[in-house]
């Protein structure tokens, strides 16, 4: 069957903002919210980058019936998968991990790493 999606972006929205469009998202009728789970944002022009996981939770308490999913972690490289574990606890049956070992592409990996080392 195929489901609707509402895209948080944490780049470009600040956290109170992205809780009001989940809300906003479930009386409209989707199905679930995915959220961005970047360390910063791509573009200093974006000015957002609130950690995914706290966003996720005050969702989670606002909302009914949407489905919740990250769209992407990543433990191992980012994250101890037991931090991930710990943060996705709260959230319950509603969530989704989507995850992912690494950038896909190694060169674009190192250039946001090291632009994040020089914040």
């Amino acid at each position: 069957m195929v489901q609707f999606g509402y895209k948080l972006m944490t780049e470009t929205t600040d956290p109170r903002t992205l809780v009001r469009n989940s809300r906003l998202a479930e009386e409209a009728g989707f199905d679930f919210v995915s959220i961005s789970d970047h360390f910063h944002p791509w573009l200093e022009s974006h000015g957002h980058s609130p950690f995914a996981w706290s966003v996720l939770g005050a969702i989670a308490e606002t909302t009914q019936t949407i489905g919740i999913s990250t769209g992407l972690t990543c433990p191992i490289m980012r994250y101890h998968p037991a931090i991930v574990a710990q943060a996705a606890a709260p959230i319950g049956g509603s969530a989704i991990l989507m995850a992912s070992t690494q950038y896909p592409y190694r060169d674009q990996r190192d250039h946001y790493w090291e632009r994040g080392q020089q914040n």
